[in-house]
């Protein structure tokens, strides 16, 4: 089953002090080598799995590239058979320009999973469904305080958090309200 084994997985976001091979070169527009912006990957081993010492966080997924590592497990072939649709080999130069062949693109690395950092919860009372319950970014800045209700017939979720770049709130907030919301009153 593709989604219980980590095995294989490109894996990337080294810890500090660990040394995590990865393929730091790619070529210039003229074939030369030039350095690339590639966080350094490598693979999930049986035994990290096995000891659940690489976390989920960690794991990364490559974006199409003649730089990028691809998973050496089943999803090897899923990458293949999606590209291979379209009519793309990776390790094959399909035109003699190098600058339109598939080598001249490094690729680049997606977490599979990122985590919220920074992340608070707050329950507020209120009464009228426009009343405004939080600042804005301009109240903040002139620092306006919101007076805060302690009683009241309706209650809201107040969240924060961080999310990294690419990443979108309205996901978190999908993922956290699959959850059941029983008892949240």
């Amino acid at each position: 089953d593709l989604r219980q084994h980590a095995q294989g997985m490109t894996y990337a976001k080294a810890e500090s002090g660990e040394a995590v091979g990865g393929n730091n070169q790619s070529k210039d527009s003229n074939g030369a080598d030039a350095e690339a912006a590639l966080p350094a990957a490598r693979h999930v081993t049986k035994e990290e799995e096995d000891n659940k010492v690489i976390g989920i966080d960690k794991v990364i997924l490559p974006l199409p590239g003649s730089q990028t590592k691809y998973p050496t497990n089943a999803i090897s072939k899923v990458y293949e058979d999606l590209l291979a649709e379209d009519g793309i080999n990776l390790k094959k130069r399909a035109h003699k320009v190098y600058e339109f062949s598939s080598e001249s693109i490094a690729g680049a690395y997606r977490s599979l999973i990122n985590v919220p950092t920074d992340v608070s919860v707050d329950f507020l009372k209120y009464d009228d469904p426009d009343e405004q319950l939080v600042q804005t970014d301009l109240q903040k800045i002139k620092k306006v305080e919101i007076p805060r209700k302690q009683e009241g017939a309706r209650n809201a979720l107040k969240l924060e958090f961080t999310l990294g770049s690419s990443c979108y709130a309205s996901m978190v907030v999908r993922e956290i309200c699959k959850g059941s919301v029983e008892g949240m009153s």
